[in-house]
């Protein structure tokens, strides 16, 4: 509703211009921006639950003028059901952070949802079915910015439990980090570096089972790779080398041989060159000593 007093004046508007005049004042000092806002400057036991502080002096002002016989009647009268689309609107015509148009929601126990309600049917929205009710909210035109004012983070979740975190200053946590050192952490460890270098987690306290991997494991698994070229289907034109994780050998392969860790080939690799280069200190001592030998018999 877009006036306190419209249903008072709406009337005598067309036909008499003192109180068109009079309707434009009172809609001014009686903005229900600026009662709300006065209601929670004084209020001091007071707090807003159902209706807002506006909204109950609008259904008084209806009885007063008689429009309505009681405030239930007006209350009725103003929630009547129609066919028509509902529109809340929450406007200032301020600039600056602390001129804000709000739509809140007060819940101290409860929860508060934007909701849609199929009434036994189902609803649809970006792909997914849903039943009954259902909370959603879906975007048009020009897209959707959300966001928080100063350093408070923006968290999303699922199942009552934290799922991702956008700090304040930019860093992101995922699987329930709430405060993210790096500018992408993940609960398990796993982050990527200021420096844009992808960190695996390998903290001991993370494993378990832990044992030596022999020469002679890393030394077939080595012989048993197949370096390849290869082209992604998604991305045609881009030539890489790498491996197929179907045929690269047990040591190294995931449990769905789908993906690679880079860590393993490490792993293989770093072995078989500390096995080498222990066969080539070992073959550097025995030729300095044959040389000495030599050297000695002349």
């Amino acid at each position: 509703m877009s006036s306190l007093l419209s249903p008072i004046l709406q009337r005598l508007a067309g036909h008499f211009p003192i109180p068109t005049m009079a309707r434009a004042v009172l809609e001014r000092c009686l903005n229900p921006v600026q009662l709300d806002a006065g209601f929670e400057t004084v209020a001091e036991g007071q707090y807003t639950r159902t209706l807002l502080f506006s909204t109950l002096f609008e259904l008084m002002m209806q009885v007063v003028s008689r429009q309505q016989p009681s405030i239930h009647a007006a209350y009725q009268a103003a929630h009547e059901d129609t066919n028509a689309n509902t529109f809340i609107l929450a406007e200032n015509a301020g600039t600056g952070l602390s001129s804000a148009g709000v739509l809140r929601a007060q819940s101290n126990a409860a929860q508060v949802n934007f909701q849609a309600h199929g009434n036994g049917r189902t609803i649809a929205r970006f792909g997914q079915t849903l039943a009954s009710w259902a909370e959603f909210l879906q975007v048009q035109g020009n897209g959707l910015i959300v966001g928080t004012l100063g350093t408070k983070p923006l968290i999303f979740g699922t199942a009552a439990q934290n799922r991702l975190t956008l700090a304040g200053d930019g860093k992101i946590g995922l699987g329930g980090v709430a405060n993210p050192s790096q500018p992408l952490q993940h609960a398990n460890g796993a982050y990527l570096s200021a420096g844009g270098q992808w960190v695996n987690a390998s903290s001991r306290e993370l494993k378990e089972k832990i044992h030596e991997l022999s020469a002679a494991e890393a030394a077939a698994a080595l012989a048993g790779l197949q370096p390849v070229h290869f082209q992604y289907k998604a991305e045609p034109g881009e030539d890489y080398l790498g491996f197929i994780a179907e045929d690269v050998p047990d040591a190294v392969a995931t449990q769905d041989r789908k993906g690679l860790s880079p860590m393993d080939l490490v792993a293989v690799l770093t072995k078989v060159v500390q096995e080498q280069q222990r066969t080539i200190d070992q073959l550097s001592h025995k030729i300095a000593r044959l040389e000495q030998a030599g050297a000695a018999a002349k």
